[in-house]
């Protein structure tokens, strides 16, 4: 072969080459479009689902609203869970149960039996818990 004939093989091997990387660009465009095109329909799924949430939200707080008017009208408290002779129970138990412990003298304890003991000079003295 000839120096001209070796040029041309060469030139034409090289132009091939670049017709196959511009393929494979168009083929990489193609699947970058494709999953763009995945990306964008995915986002408009997640904005379509918010929407409806936010229109959710705003039944539901257009109901906690009519109900909470309904309550005001009504002159009762629906923030208030317990009643009132609930909370005096707990209070007067929180009253006996840490009155309890104001009553023992210094050195006194609980033992693991749940006795108190109190330790004197001449010995150990021990009371028995009640059972209630």
């Amino acid at each position: 072969m000839t120096e001209c004939c070796l040029d041309c093989k060469y030139y034409l091997t090289k132009l091939k080459n670049k017709e196959e990387y511009i393929e494979y660009l168009g083929e990489e465009d193609v699947k970058r479009g494709n999953l763009l095109y995945s990306l964008e329909q995915e986002v408009k799924q997640q904005k379509e689902f918010i929407d409806s949430l936010n229109e959710k939200n705003s039944e539901i707080q257009q109901i906690v609203n009519s109900f909470e008017s309904k309550f005001a009208k009504e002159n009762l408290n629906i923030y208030s869970s317990i009643p009132k002779i609930f909370q005096n129970l707990v209070s007067f138990y929180e009253e006996i149960y840490f009155s309890s412990f104001k009553e023992m003298t210094q050195g006194t304890y609980i033992n693991s039996k749940g006795c108190a003991e109190t330790d004197f000079k001449r010995g150990k003295i021990n009371k028995e818990a009640k059972n209630f």
